[in-house]
């Protein structure tokens, strides 16, 4: 083989994601199969494509945003192959380390194993949901499907279900609400428009991430000036950009809570910002608040005194919903958050936004 053909044939390599000459017919057959069964699990398409995500952007090599099913179904497969071929030459664009190669392996030997399983509890799972009849003629022996069709019950949009036993923080209306849709771990409200509000559809875009480190210099900060701990639970990664600042005295910022928040104890938050949003669609795009971390309805304000006040202030990273259903939202962010010590703000009283859509 000529130099040209080698790299030319290297680079086929590289985009199947295995090397052809060392997998037989027999063995991508297999794999095919495998991966078959597997992806047509939604639970485990749905972890999948989380998973070829999350690999993306740790690598840096993909955009995020072009990574959908198709490119799960590949890497599953890829991975499947290796568990096939014993790893030989099966893995290529996941990883060129040994390490990293035999993980893969395994992570191949176990997808396997569970299509076996799948396999094994589909072979003596009873079908008792169709019903089959004979009656000598080919034309009428057909199963019959007699379950009763499906039920599409999702929550009504932008029905406001305030929370029982909340008492509010200001007035006679509670903000706090339970949140019907989406993920159980992750719920929201459908609005009018089919979306959470402020929400966009689709995968967050790659400029809207957070940060995925916190800088060593920024860190000394921390430890030898004072400034707000924004290191230590990883809040740094709520900020696409992010720089230490000195508030005055006389400066004054904001922050929205509910009667879930931290002033609802008498406690004060770490998340503040130099200004009240016009509305709360404003409020949680700009800021990236999803439904369920936090219902708004009020807002306290903090003068900063004479000592004046450290803090972090950035651009606002935007938070993904998690998939369900095959639907995807996100909201942007963009707008930019003060981060201050969590606590260090006493006597705060909480006042009505007054916002038209603060029940939304």
């Amino acid at each position: 083989m000529s130099t040209g053909e080698s790299a030319e044939y290297k680079e086929i390599v590289d985009v199947l994601g295995f090397d052809p000459k060392k997998i037989s017919s027999e063995d991508f057959s297999q794999a095919w199969a495998i991966t078959q069964i597997l992806w047509e699990d939604d639970r485990c398409q749905t972890l999948l494509t989380r998973f070829a995500r999350d690999y993306a952007k740790a690598q840096h090599s993909l955009e995020i945003s072009e990574l959908a099913g198709s490119a799960a179904f590949e890497m599953l497969l890829t991975l499947v192959l290796a568990a096939v071929t014993a790893g030989t030459g099966a893995i290529v664009n996941l990883t060129r380390q040994a390490r990293l190669a035999r993980q893969m392996t395994d992570l191949g030997e176990s997808l396997k194993e569970l299509a076996d399983l799948k396999r094994t509890v589909h072979k003596y799972t009873p079908k008792t949901t169709l019903r089959s009849r004979s009656t000598g003629d080919i034309t009428k022996d057909l199963p019959v499907d007699n379950r009763p069709p499906p039920q599409n019950n999702p929550p009504p949009k932008g029905n406001y279900t305030p929370r029982e036993g909340v008492t509010p923080l200001d007035g006679d209306r509670v903000y706090k609400r339970d949140h019907l849709g989406g993920d159980s771990k992750d719920p929201y409200t459908l609005q009018e428009d089919g979306r959470p509000l402020g929400a966009k559809e689709g995968v967050m875009p790659a400029d809207a991430l957070g940060l995925d480190e916190f800088d060593p210099e920024l860190q000394k900060l921390i430890d030898e000036q004072g400034y707000p701990d924004v290191a230590g639970r990883e809040d740094f990664m709520n900020f696409s950009d992010i720089k230490p600042v000195e508030l005055k005295e006389g400066e004054i910022m904001y922050r929205i809570v509910d009667e879930g928040s931290a002033e609802a104890r008498g406690d004060s938050g770490a998340y503040w910002a130099r200004e009240i949003p016009p509305n709360k669609s404003a409020w949680r795009d700009g800021y990236a608040v999803k439904d369920s971390w936090n219902d708004n309805g009020y807002y306290v304000e903090h003068t900063v005194g004479p000592e004046g006040m450290k803090v972090w202030e950035g651009t606002t990273a935007g938070q993904q919903y998690k998939e369900f259903e095959g639907m995807e939202f996100y909201l942007e962010g963009g707008l930019q958050q003060l981060y201050v010590e969590y606590n260090s703000i006493p006597n705060l009283s909480p006042k009505v936004t007054t916002w038209s859509d603060a029940v939304q």
